[in-house]
């Protein structure tokens, strides 16, 4: 997608954020509780809470302004 500016969205940053928190509580269940997740399962949890925390986080004002004035000639 070509957005009119370089750094992620605050969505894909939170979403990312999520995923490797999934990452490190899975291998913290393995390292200090004994439970072993199989990698599919693993696999799964980081999707699925990436997708959630990704689609809750709502666009930044600025976020929204910067795609509107792109996309909609018409924009202010």
């Amino acid at each position: 997608m070509n957005l009119p500016f370089s750094q992620p969205l605050d969505k894909i940053t939170y979403g990312a954020l999520a995923a490797a928190t999934v990452i490190i509580l899975t291998w913290a269940l393995r390292e200090f509780v004994g439970i072993d997740l199989p990698a599919e399962v693993q696999s799964a949890l980081v999707v699925i809470f990436g997708y959630v925390v990704s689609y809750h986080i709502p666009l930044s004002e600025v976020e929204v302004e910067a795609i509107a004035r792109k996309y909609y000639r018409n924009y202010k």
